[in-house]
């Protein structure tokens, strides 16, 4: 029967993904369809991937670590692609996008935000690559980023962790059109509803550090990266998809 790797939860779905495509598809061609498959409100263009290097888990310390991180050729620009990911879990009936906002959202008035909310953590991730962009990376490593009152932590450092700043680095090397994803196991029509009526008029409260932008930020259900797997014969990951059943989406 040969060997089968089998992860749980998250973290083996997010592992398996990006392992077989990294192995099945090392061009990268695939992946590009994948991202293709992206609901991005305010973007446009497509992702013509012709070389990649994929980061799992990363940690860039006080901006918490990413899922994914994707260093990609797109069509001749550098480009990094944030991604964070969410699952149902089994104890819960469903997964709605609009309820992890409003959690976000009584956090940004609290002054707490908690960091394991998908919403905290994508902007975590978008005012690091902007403090990359406008400071360098010794800079954010050494004096930080200032964040909002309501931020748990202010300024936020990448601190000294040489592993932390060789994946800074790279992502440092490709400043171009960074993107930020968000899978979820929501349905993909609620995702769109909830992009126009919650998201879009979303105004923090008035703070000079939030620097809040929605600019390329998108968002990938669960159930079109299955559907994916399948029209690609992406076999590992479907396995993973089966035995996490009712714990996904």
């Amino acid at each position: 029967m040969g060997t089968e790797l089998l992860g749980y939860s998250e973290r083996g779905l997010v592992n398996s993904l990006f392992y077989e495509l990294s192995y099945k598809d090392p061009d990268g061609k695939l992946l590009g369809q994948l991202l293709d498959k992206v609901y991005f409100p305010d973007r446009k263009g497509s992702f013509k991937v012709s070389d990649v290097t994929i980061l799992i888990e990363q940690s860039f310390s006080d901006f918490g670590d990413a899922d994914v991180v994707l260093l990609i050729k797109n069509g001749g620009h550098n480009q990094t692609v944030f991604i964070e990911a969410k699952i149902k879990t089994n104890e819960k009936r469903e997964w709605i996008i609009e309820d992890e906002f409003e959690k976000f959202r009584a956090g940004s008035e609290s002054k707490k935000l908690s960091s394991s909310n998908l919403f905290t953590q994508l902007y975590h991730k978008c005012r690091l690559a902007n403090g990359i962009a406008e400071m360098g990376v010794d800079d954010v490593a050494s004096k930080g980023v200032l964040f909002p009152a309501c931020s748990t932590k202010s300024p936020r450092k990448l601190g000294n962790n040489k592993i932390v700043l060789r994946a800074a680095k790279r992502v440092e090397e490709y400043p171009d059109d960074v993107c930020f994803i968000g899978i979820v196991p929501d349905k993909k029509a609620n995702i769109k509803e909830f992009v126009d009526k919650e998201l879009r008029p979303f105004i923090p409260k008035k703070d000079p550090n939030w620097h809040w932008s929605l600019r390329n930020w998108g968002w990938l259900s669960w159930l079109t990266i299955k559907e994916f797997c399948q029209a690609n014969d992406l076999k590992n990951t479907l396995a993973n998809f089966k035995h996490n059943e009712e714990q996904i989406f």
